[in-house]
């Protein structure tokens, strides 16, 4: 056992319940340092159903009543988490503790907040009933997995949401209002990048110009004549806007965070050309294409005619 006491300890999303739950090393953990409070941060359940607990898992819920008991002096504290809500009835019962939404203690002078991080994100929060039917997706995912679970644990590596949508325009903004990152990519999707290298060189471009927006050409693989004749035309007009208003594409958008906040975002009014409308606010020193492209598919000139998506994009554009 370590010979350093902390102060607080904190521990989440364990996913009691879950194949990839490890409750053994976590019990392990604990038993081997000391500690004045103990913070249970969300998650701890992968979902309500106890019958896919395991022996390993009721064992770490027993070392955590152990822990609870006032012998120990030391203080175990339940931040509820999505995947954990409902349970503050059981879990005061089973493990002898008081579930918290958040919980606030000082040390070193200074106060301190812990808080599940699902509360920040309003989709969770107003349907619990998705959130439920995606866990249940994943646990049988699991199921399916390889013996190493390739899938289950690459999903850790992401940081991914499914946000309500609607108009693309209106699902486009409310992906931007979740984003933290200095640069935002939209990319339609059924598109490809033409070369690897494309999103990393349109980062790489942005930064090093400092660019508002950076886009790139649209190549449409397996189009007939007149799917290359109104892309060619598309892309035409996109160098033709770095002498005017500059014009990018929605199939491939790069666009700098703080600008984009700025401008509004994309129309949530206007059902075509909400990209253009968007990018030709921006200064065409702060505006590049860079080379490569994307391939796309005739997808949108099938669904609404060669001539008609030529008169709107006209239209639109003069």
């Amino acid at each position: 056992m370590s010979s350093a006491v902390y102060d607080t300890l904190i521990l989440s999303d364990l996913h009691l319940g879950s194949d990839m739950s490890r409750a053994d090393e976590a019990r392990r953990m604990l038993r081997q340092r000391r500690f004045r409070r103990l913070i249970l941060l969300g998650d701890i359940f992968s979902d309500l159903n106890f019958g896919r607990l395991t022996k390993q898992h009721w064992r770490f819920l027993s070392y955590i009543r152990k822990l609870s008991n006032p012998k120990r002096q030391v203080e175990v504290v339940w931040v509820e988490g999505n995947h954990d809500h409902g349970l503050t009835d059981v879990m005061s019962h089973l493990v002898g503790i008081k579930v918290y939404q958040e919980y606030v203690w000082e040390y070193g002078g200074l106060r301190h907040l812990a808080i599940h991080g699902h509360q920040f994100d309003r989709f969770v929060i107003k349907n619990v009933r998705m959130n439920y039917l995606a866990t249940l997706l994943y646990l049988q995912l699991q199921k399916l997995d390889s013996k190493n679970k390739p899938v289950a644990r690459f999903r850790d590596r992401l940081d991914i949401r499914v946000i309500p949508g609607g108009l693309p325009s209106v699902g486009r903004n409310a992906g931007a209002a979740l984003a933290d990152t200095r640069f935002i990519l939209f990319i339609d999707a059924d598109i490809e990048p033409a070369t690897p290298s494309l999103i990393r060189r349109a980062i790489e471009l942005a930064q090093f110009k400092n660019l508002h927006c950076v886009t790139t050409n649209i190549i449409c693989r397996g189009g007939g004549p007149m799917d290359n004749l109104l892309y060619f035309g598309n892309n035409l007009f996109q160098y033709l806007s770095l002498i005017h208003h500059p014009f990018s594409t929605g199939m491939f958008m790069l666009f700098d965070k703080r600008r984009f906040d700025e401008l509004g975002g994309f129309h949530e009014q206007v059902h075509f050309a909400e990209d253009y409308l968007l990018s030709k606010q921006v200064a065409r020193s702060k505006f590049a294409i860079i080379r490569g492209g994307v391939y796309t598919t005739n997808r949108r000139f099938q669904k609404m005619g060669h001539f008609r998506v030529a008169r709107l994009f006209l239209k639109t554009a003069f």
